[in-house]
């Protein structure tokens, strides 16, 4: 009978074989789970901020075209009262019609200034857009600093008027 201790038993060692991608582990499926709902859950959310969003890109996009009426002397008195109806068409579209389309005046620059949170309406370069409406020859006394300056307080308000969500409308008919 053969030893069992002798050299001659000895045999390679066995590796075992190696570790295979599929199936993956039930921790990493549900890691890549939760990146998909994660991925899919973000994307809904930027989507809905950037139609929410979208009159305010629709509003800049006039507003340039504005700026350039105004830096003209024949044409800055319309572009003037274009600055003010494309306002009035912005809060149209973030307010509900009954608390917007009445306001004039006075009671148009207060809600301007509050719903951006300060007075660039009222004592600002904005306060030129109340007499635009009233006065014929409104910008006609206006340097092209003056119209820069109107056209940068239009854009503040544009881009930063707060919206709360229950005033909002939602589907975009300004109420």
């Amino acid at each position: 009978m053969a030893d069992p201790a002798s050299l001659s038993n000895l045999r390679d060692i066995v590796e075992p074989a190696g570790i295979t991608w599929w199936p993956p582990a039930p921790g990493v499926v549900l890691l890549a789970v939760l990146i998909l709902l994660w991925t899919a859950v973000a994307a809904l959310l930027w989507w809905r901020n950037r139609q929410r969003n979208a009159y305010r890109r629709a509003a800049l996009h006039d507003l340039a075209a504005i700026g350039v009426r105004l830096r003209s002397p024949q044409t800055r008195t319309d572009g003037i009262r274009q600055l003010s109806v494309l306002l009035k068409r912005v809060a149209l579209a973030a307010y509900p019609r009954a608390d917007v389309a009445s306001l004039t005046g006075n009671k148009w620059i207060a809600f301007l200034d509050q719903h951006l949170g300060s007075d660039l309406f009222r004592k600002g370069p904005g306060r030129v857009l109340s007499a635009a409406m009233v006065e014929p020859n409104s910008g006609a006394d206006l340097t092209p600093s003056d119209c820069d300056h109107m056209v940068k307080a239009v854009q503040q308000w544009i881009t930063g008027h707060r919206v709360e969500d229950n005033a909002s409308d939602t589907d975009g008919m300004g109420g």
